[in-house]
């Protein structure tokens, strides 16, 4: 598809199997608000120019797009990489934010900061000071990470930090993002039942018009996981 650099768009990845989740769609999974996580992190991506649901199967592509409306696109390559290739094949936004569909408190303030911080780079990853990244919430380039993905892809990659590694990388320092969200809520991830557990208490406590916008921050920072940097 031909780019566009005046255009931010995103990428919701719901392809993975969820193992610890006994085998159930996670995408379908309830936040405790009356919506599934994948309606959940539908909305809060709505500000951005255009958006593209990456799954495993047809059927689910189908799925999902009924539920949401976004449209949805088969990766053609197992993993990760492959549902991020996917869904930038599919866009013609030239930045684009990706983000796993397992991530309900995500925040378009500290996507809109990441945006910003990609000026000059390929990717803009967020980093913890113990040196692990956020890898999936990610701003990048479509163009080049089109290029690489395809090179990592067709050699059976697996890794997503493989991405980052082959280009220009911003680690942006998470610090930089407190100030937006001081608990860093956003990069919360569901992860098992018992962590779904926790954030459908922590929301149901929350009055009905904070609802869409963050869980308590004790629960978040319980549920908050992150990847060691390699």
């Amino acid at each position: 598809m031909r780019p566009n650099d005046g255009l931010k768009g995103g990428i919701i990845l719901a392809g993975g199997g969820a193992k610890r989740f006994g085998g159930i769609d996670k995408s379908l999974a309830r936040a405790g608000n009356g919506r599934t996580f994948l309606e959940e992190v539908a909305t809060r991506l709505s500000f951005l120019d255009e958006l593209v649901i990456a799954t495993s199967d047809s059927s689910r592509a189908d799925r999902y797009h009924r539920l949401t409306g976004v449209p949805a696109v088969v990766d053609g390559h197992p993993g990760i990489l492959g549902g991020i290739l996917a869904g930038l094949e599919s866009l013609s936004a030239g930045e684009v934010f990706l983000a796993a569909v397992d991530m309900p408190l995500l925040r378009p303030d500290v996507i809109r900061r990441q945006f910003d911080a990609l000026q000059g780079w390929d990717v803009v990853v967020p980093v913890h000071p113990n040196g692990f990244i956020e890898p999936l919430h990610v701003v990048l380039r479509r163009a080049p990470s089109i290029d690489a993905l395809r090179i990592l892809c067709g050699r059976g990659e697996r890794k997503v930090s493989r991405l980052f590694d082959g280009l220009r990388t911003n680690y942006l320092p998470v610090e930089l993002l407190r100030e937006l969200d001081p608990e860093l809520e956003c990069f919360t991830n569901i992860n098992d039942p018992g962590a779904l557990r926790l954030l459908q208490e922590s929301t149901r406590r929350v009055p009905p018009a904070q609802n869409s916008r963050s869980s308590s921050s004790a629960s978040a920072r319980a549920l908050t996981s992150s990847l060691k940097r390699d």
